[in-house]
Parts: structure tokens; C-alpha cells; sequence
């Protein structure tokens, strides 16, 4: 079985996976272990990602 997943980063700044109508917001500790490079995500916005992740209480 094959599950494709999107990801994408919300307009608050989270970067997210979806598949179908699911989606969850990854952590910083998610994206890290996961090892997504944030720059290759389409309108990555690092100002966005950066405010959104340091109000979760991680340094960026």
C-alpha cells in the first residue's frame, strides 16, 4: 500500500502534511526527525516559519 502525502506550510507559518482531507501540523522536533528541508516547500516563507515556531517555545 502507497500513501502520498502533501506538504505544505499554513498561512500562520506551521508546516503541515496532508493526505486526502487529513492534515496535521508538524512540531519542530517532527520536522527535524522527519528531515524535511522547509526550503524546498513551494512559498516557503522563513519569517513566517521562524515567528510561528519560536511562539512554540523552540529556538529556530
Amino acid at each position: 500500500m502507497t500513501v502520498k502525502f502533501n506538504v505544505y506550510q499554513a498561512r500562520n507559518g506551521a508546516i503541515c502534511i496532508s493526505s486526502g482531507s487529513s492534515y496535521t501540523k508538524l512540531s519542530k522536533k517532527q520536522i527535524e526527525e522527519l528531515r524535511i528541508c522547509v526550503y524546498d516547500i513551494e512559498d516557503f516563507d522563513y519569517e513566517d516559519f521562524k515567528r510561528h515556531y519560536e511562539n512554540e517555545g523552540g529556538e529556530i
